[in-house]
């Protein structure tokens, strides 16, 4: 399709760049100038929605019209098979082989004229590498179109693939493959596929067991323990790679029937190359070696070999089929770690083992194949089958019911990893060492020491019930990526520790007073029993704070250099696994003088108070003993902007200061003023002092007179007048409402009822109780029904003076 033919037929830019062909190679339309596929102007939303209509209407023109401009060929092949190419546009372009499968292979052999049922892709190994332009890449067929076009693509010329990447296929594809093994036996060996005349190998990609019986069944076998082995034990073969990433179900007659990505298609070199064995169970023998004829590393002969076993996936499962094969008829069998007997040589057989647990031999159990592993000998597993009877416990380093825990195997005292070793684990420890014991406890190593030797268990998992470790779930003997750092201990009878003591340098007593600078000792004393922890303790507003976590063997907490903070309410708490115990407090007082509690307190507050009335302001200083307010001062500024000070009348202010406990640091100072006038704003000062010092507190009172209240009513003041706004706004000043009750008039129109209206004039008493007793929302409505009567009443003067008669 030329330039030309772009601009005229794809009259959507979305189109245009959609199939990413304006020319003869694959460019963005981005890059083409015609206005049909880009347009400068703006466009309205209606526009642009018919637009859109319009061009997937033309998509589905096109669709049919492109797929009846393609055509199909095979190049390199037979007329049934080869290198696909598809003509387009006038020319020959390939195919990309990326998610081409027996779908995509069957709908290019209908455009081929073949209606086969068994077409396969085919990779660019078998027919060569093509030319020139790549048409379709990542097709996605359905399997019933007519056409490649039909299918799901990700455009014309649109893809990441180089020529070696071009597909084939192969239709009516119904040769009868045949099978062979090789480097081996007639049961074993390298397994080779014959197709279009030439033996081929298979890539060992996802060739398990079920591959494996079908490989067997088509070499003659009717095995029901067929294998597959890695190419390491039957060399490398040469040619060409048929299959790779077979799925077979297993029941199959021949490899051709199961899923695979396509012949020759892959990305496996020939050191990938699989090979089979059948009928392997009856060649199977274990054996145990470096250890006694129960127990040690274990070994399968097989092919004239011994081999040694991978221990990854190896479990307890796995180690009671391989004791099986051992002759014991174990119900208690357990893998061992190659650090235990030693690292074996030779061929590794198995790798990552799953066995059901009833199997009577390991080949059958399921595995990634026979010599297809990624270990080394040091990976070589052992096991121990029937050995319950000679594990024995003790403790070590504490008492004879508390230390570290060693288990006694194979002749030798073994430690125990701590990892996971819990309540249930202690508790099976314990019913060895002979307690029946229901508070049994895990220790750690700090507790009892680190032992030495072998780390018999790790990662043990414990109902609780159980008579012996080996019972528990675990990764197998000597099994562990730990150090005897970690050595677990275990303390089988524990109760909750007695109540601790608390010493302040060293003597017992309830109050502490010290000095500033002075250094301060705890000590925590603890009686019998079981102490795993043990905390030094403040109690502060904020509840409780932990001054130090202390250990066991040294429950010592040393303040170097006390200060007024410092000062508090202490107390000890020792702790194990079944509770804690809190010693009796201790008061500790560092004397201090008054200071301020934060930097952010030290500035100047304010007081405000309305006249008449109380008020008061509070500030918190730091200090011990508690100081007092003792003396009053008045800053005055005299005309040349320097201050005065004068004293204070006796009956303005008074104050006292409060502990706040528990802070013992902290006091609460409060100053009270009274009986304040306007004239009595100024800048005044407060001497607060204990023993220890003094400090001074500035801060400014601000005395408001009872008319200026007014403005803190602007509301009720414009609405309902003065003197009603007076009556509700001094109730909080009580000397202003006596001075003006009595001489306030209201005036109420007789519209009012007969009842309200006598009320209201005749009994100034009922009326302040009306006004003290009713909630805001009623004095509100009481408020607009007063303003109401007063308007209706000027407006009732205003008409009868209007209306009244001229006098002569």
């Amino acid at each position: 399709m030329s330039a030309n033919r772009c601009s005229r037929t794809f009259t959507s830019w979305s189109l245009c760049v959609k199939l990413r062909r304006c020319g003869r190679r694959p460019v963005s339309c981005q890059s083409q100038t015609h206005h049909h596929c880009k347009s400068s102007s703006p466009e309205s939303t209606s526009i642009m929605r018919y637009r859109v209509v319009t061009t997937y209407l033309m998509y589905l023109l096109l669709v049919p019209s492109l797929a009846q401009e393609l055509k199909a060929r095979v190049v390199g092949g037979t007329a049934v098979a080869g290198r696909l190419e598809i003509f387009y546009d006038g020319t020959w372009n390939t195919v990309c082989d990326r998610g081409f499968g027996q779908e995509e292979a069957l709908v290019a052999c209908r455009m081929l004229g073949f209606n086969s049922t068994t077409a396969v892709a085919v990779g660019s190994v078998k027919y060569g590498e093509g030319s020139g332009p790549i048409l379709f890449g990542e097709l996605r067929c359905v399997g019933h179109e007519t056409s490649l076009a039909q299918c799901r693509h990700s455009g014309l010329y649109m893809h990441y693939c180089e020529h070696w990447e071009d597909v084939g296929v192969m239709c009516n594809f119904t040769e009868q493959l045949k099978a062979r093994v090789v480097g081996g036996t007639a049961e074993a060996g390298r397994l080779e596929i014959f197709h279009d005349g030439t033996w081929n190998t298979v890539c060992n990609y996802r060739f398990g067991q079920k591959e494996a019986l079908v490989a067997c069944r088509m070499l003659g076998f009717n095995s029901t323990t067929a294998a597959a082995v890695w190419s390491d034990k039957y060399g490398e073969g040469s040619g060409l790679i048929l299959f790779s990433n077979l799925q077979c179900v297993g029941n199959e007659t021949s490899l051709g029937q199961c899923k695979y990505w396509g012949l020759y298609k892959h990305e496996c070199e020939h050191w990938l190359d699989v090979g089979v064995a059948c009928n392997i169970t009856q060649q199977l023998k274990a054996r145990v070696v470096n250890g006694t004829a129960e127990a040690g590393r274990l070994e399968i002969f097989y092919d004239g070999t011994w081999n040694t076993v991978c221990d990854r996936g190896f479990g307890q499962k796995e180690a009671l089929v391989a004791c099986r094969m051992l002759g014991f008829n174990s119900t208690i069998a357990i893998p061992v770690w190659s650090n235990k007997y030693g690292e074996g040589s030779g061929p590794i057989l198995f790798s990552n083992l799953q066995c059901v647990w009833n199997e009577t031999s390991l080949a059958q159990c399921q595995h990634w194949g026979l010599y297809r592993h990624n270990c080394e000998h040091s990976d070589d597993i052992g096991v121990a089958c029937i050995f319950t009877q000679q594990l024995r416990a003790r403790v070590v380093g504490g008492t004879a019911e508390a230390g570290r825990l060693e288990i006694f195997y194979a002749g030798t005292w073994n430690t125990v990893c701590g990892s996971w070793f819990g309540h249930e684990e202690a508790l099976v420890a314990c019913r060895m060492l002979g307690f029946n014991s229901t508070t049994a406890v895990a220790v750690g190593s700090d507790k009892y020491g680190a032992g030495s030797g072998d780390i018999l268990f790790n990662n043990l998992r414990c109902v609780g019930n159980e008579t012996s470790l080996a019972l528990c779930q675990h990764r197998g003997l000597y099994t562990h990526n730990c150090e005897h750092w970690e050595d677990v201990g275990v303390m089988c009878y524990i109760n909750p520790p007695e109540m601790p003591f608390l010493l302040i340098d060293n003597q017992t007593t309830v109050n502490c007073t010290t000095n500033v600078n002075n250094s301060v000792d705890f000590t925590c004393r603890v009686g019998a029993g079981i102490v795993e922890s043990l905390e030094l303790l403040k109690v502060t507003r904020n509840g409780l704070q932990i001054v130090q976590g202390l250990s066991t063997s040294s429950p010592s907490f040393r303040i170097q250099k006390a200060g007024c903070g410092d000062s508090g309410i202490y107390y000890c708490r020792a702790g194990n696994t079944l509770g804690q115990t809190n010693s009796t407090s201790v008061q500790l007082s560092v004397l201090c003088s008054p200071e301020w509690a934060s930097d952010t307190l030290a500035t100047t507050t304010e007081l405000k108070v309305t006249e008449g009335l109380e008020g008061q302001t509070t500030f918190e200083v730091m200090a011990s003993p508690v100081p007092t307010i003792d003396g009053y001062i008045s800053h005055h500024e005299k005309m040349n902007s320097s201050s005065q000070e004068k004293p204070v009348r006796s009956d303005l202010f008074t104050g006292k200061c409060e502990q706040k406990t528990p802070d013992l640091h902290l006091a609460t100072c409060t100053v009270y003023v009274t009986q304040a006038t306007p004239t009595d704003t100024g800048l005044y000062s407060v001497h607060v002092s204990n023993s220890k010092g003094a400090m001074t507190v500035t801060f400014q009172l601000r005395v408001t007179a009872c008319r200026d209240n007014l403005t803190e009513c602007p509301s009720l003041a414009s609405r309902c007048g003065e003197h009603f706004v007076q009556e509700f706004c001094w109730k909080t000043c009580s000397g202003c409402r006596k001075q003006t009750s009595r001489s306030m008039e209201y005036a109420f129109s007789p519209s009012l009822p007969l009842s309200l209206s006598r009320i209201l004039s005749n009994s100034s008493a009922v009326i302040n109780l009306l006004l003290s007793s009713f909630l805001s929302p009623l004095q509100y409505l009481f408020c607009l029904l007063f303003k109401q009567t007063q308007n209706e009443s000027n407006i009732a003067k205003f008409s009868k003076k209007k209306e009244a008669p001229k006098k002569f």
